[in-house]
């Protein structure tokens, strides 16, 4: 009793200790549009609005192609809103807590499994540090992975139970425990032959009325699902040709699954199938495949054997199929290989009582250490967006989707440069038309940030042969208007305006063209738009449009110039800006900014130059220029000024670590 207290106590504080520092992880990827721009967690719903909408439904993604139904995980978010607030810590904190439960569910099953002692611990405590788990825990939405060990294991906990004693009850808790688990990931539909082959390897003879039972619940499950979702219900399968490409890639991806398992201290979460292809990995996958059979020879003689195969095999089948949808990029993961540790867990345990105890424990103890180490290592992998899509890229240097992903973030992090490289280093790559539409709408945002609006309407027209959904149309027309109205094209930007009308709340249009025609100083055109406001919002929105008439009107054409700059209308603020040009440096330094904004870069050249010339001695002045071309995010430009800058005074470190990241040749974004 003594010694199960103690283990008990390990297996809640060793998840604690290790996995800790990875409760302070940010929200990544997939976790944002799932807690921060998800309707239900929002405003006030009733919990069973998990129950009636689609994963992605009441996200950000609802224009996803295919919908996912895991309605218990959502269900569990909404649960800890109302509890405690959605806080990234506590979050992770809960998944961690769903871990450590689906330990113990596993150690009580596994101890049923064998006389022999110490198997069922060694075992679980394998298991609970092996690296691979850390990808579940670490990011949120993992916690349907979590949810799947959990409920799945206590359904197969609960059958086991009920093998031995039939006992009615018994046999509905582990139904109810396999529906909880199917409403938290599709794909426990793989516990059905796990089920089954359980029952033939413990009785000989299965129990049909309850596999019947299990078929009958999962057709329910499938049923509510269809009703619920309406983009469809199965992922479409589609195979390569020739056929003997399906045999090499399925033997690839069992070899990458193999190695991953065998030497999980070095691993990549996700990989594009085209690099599990080569011949290194489909010979891998052939012997993954002798060891499975092999393990079922040996299973004649010796049950443990036969029993990790059934804890492995059927659930790698399951998720292989997976190689052949269009869920990119999960095609293959790391994270699928969660429950088939555990058939390697068990043989493994086997394997070290067998030794002599003080070397088998000397080894355990070496195992472990090597896992902790290798956890905590990965954990920054984590930590926030930057690290995670920094970590994909390093794995798949040559991959067009991770490079954009890494880039979109790297450009919400400021580091535009490292940014603009990534893109144009994806255009090299083959890609798919999600990514390819990723990539164009972000180097035309990129275009218009550095006033290149020529080059970002060129981005844009190219996306016209892309299949875009309603964001990316909407996203694609929102440029246009931005890029019409720097331009100062009014009819343009209507137009735009006009074709956004359908995709943008309509209070949110009403205000966005009134904010168009007091851009350009349409005073008549602004009145329309106030009025069609309604009930007294539609005065005050009168009395703002004549109060900004009034004083536009009394500006001199200095001020008029600010007014359409403030108002980003660039090419009216170059137009009214007065003709000559003040003497004093910030003065020229503002009509330097203009004319890059307003796209009259000659002229913008010719007062760098002069500027340049004239402070060529003084650091300030070449900073000043510098910073001009920062803001613009023409790193090219600005190196050169920050060069001369601190040739004249060496001693600024922050302009150094600024230099740093603009200089091109020195730039090594984890592709090395």
């Amino acid at each position: 009793m003594h010694k199960k207290i103690i283990f008990f106590g390990l297996l809640v504080m060793l998840p604690l200790l290790v996995y800790f520092s990875a409760l302070k992880s940010e929200l990544i990827w997939d976790d944002k549009p799932m807690i921060t721009e998800n309707d239900l967690l929002k405003g006030d719903f009733s919990l069973s609005a998990a129950f009636r909408s689609g994963y992605w439904a009441s996200t950000s993604q609802r224009s996803s192609d295919y919908d996912y139904y895991r309605p218990l995980m959502v269900f569990s978010f909404m649960v800890e809103k109302a509890v405690w607030g959605l806080d990234p810590f506590r979050l992770h904190l809960v998944n961690l807590f769903i871990f450590i439960a689906g330990l113990f569910v596993l150690y009580f099953f596994l101890r049923r499994q064998t006389v022999l002692d110490g198997i069922a611990e060694t075992t679980v405590l394998l298991f609970a540090l092996f690296p691979l788990n850390l990808d579940s825990i670490a990011w949120v939405v993992g916690r349907n992975d979590l949810m799947i060990l959990c409920f799945g294991l206590l359904a197969l906990y609960f059958f086991d139970l009920f093998l031995e004693q039939r006992s009615v009850l018994l046999g509905a808790l582990s139904v109810v425990s396999y529906l909880l688990a199917l409403f938290s990931k599709e794909a426990a539909l793989f516990f059905l032959p796990v089920f089954l082959l359980h029952d033939l390897v413990r009785r000989k003879r299965p129990c049909y009325p309850i596999h019947a039972v299990y078929l009958i619940a999962s057709a329910l499950y499938w049923t509510v699902k269809s009703a619920v979702i309406s983009q469809g219900t199965l992922p479409l399968i589609r195979f390569f040709s020739p056929f003997w490409e399906n045999v090499r890639v399925l033997l690839g991806v069992l070899g990458y699954y193999f190695r991953s398992l065998l030497f999980p201290f070095r691993y990549d979460m996700f990989l594009p199938v085209n690099t599990v292809t080569n011949a290194l990995h489909v010979i891998l996958g052939l012997l993954f495949l002798l060891l499975l059979a092999w393990l079922l020879w040996l299973g004649r003689k010796k049950i443990q054997y036969v029993q990790a195969w059934i804890w492995s095999a059927p659930y790698l089948a399951g998720y292989l199929l997976f190689v052949f949808t269009p869920m990119y990029p999960f095609n293959i993961s790391t994270r699928y290989l969660m429950l088939p540790t555990i058939g390697l867990a068990w043989l493994v345990s086997h394997f070290l009582r067998s030794l002599p105890r003080f070397f088998g424990r000397l080894v355990l103890v070496a195992l472990l250490m090597a896992s902790v180490s290798t956890i905590i290592g990965n954990i920054p992998r984590y930590r926030n967006e930057s690290s995670f899509w920094g970590s994909a890229v390093k794995s798949c240097p040559d991959n067009s989707f991770f490079l954009s992903k890494y880039a979109g973030q790297l450009r919400e992090d400021g580091d535009f440069v490292r940014s603009e490289m990534l893109l144009r280093r994806a255009l090299n790559f083959s890609m798919d038309n999600s990514t390819a539409v990723a990539i164009a709408l972000q180097m035309a945002d990129i275009a218009i940030n550095q006033a290149r609006y020529a080059r970002a309407l060129d981005w844009l027209d190219k996306m016209g042969s892309l299949a875009l959904d309603l964001s990316q149309t909407n996203y694609r027309l929102v440029k246009f208007l931005r890029i019409h109205w720097a331009r100062g094209e009014l009819a343009k930007a209507e137009e735009a305006m006009g074709a956004i009308l359908f995709l943008v709340p309509n209070e949110a249009n009403k205000k966005m063209r009134l904010k168009l025609y007091l851009a350009f100083a349409a005073w008549e055109k602004a009145r329309e738009a106030a009025r069609a406001f309604s009930g007294t919002e539609a005065g005050n929105w009168l009395v703002l449009v004549e109060k900004a008439k009034l004083a536009f009107e009394a500006m001199p054409p200095q001020r008029q110039s600010l007014y359409f700059l403030d108002h980003e209308n660039f090419n009216f603020a170059w137009k009214s800006r007065p003709r000559e040009i003040r003497s004093d440096f910030a003065s020229r330094l503002q009509e330097a900014r203009l004319a890059f904004l307003s796209e009259h870069d000659e002229e913008g050249n010719s007062l760098i130059a002069a500027m340049a010339e004239t402070g060529a001695d003084d650091f300030r002045i070449q900073n000043s220029l510098g910073n001009l071309f920062f803001d613009l995010q023409r790193a090219d430009r600005a190196l050169p000024f920050y060069q001369r800058s601190l040739q004249l005074n060496p001693g600024q470190s922050a302009l150094r670590e600024r230099m740093k990241r603009l200089d091109w040749k020195n730039i090594s974004p984890l592709l090395e």
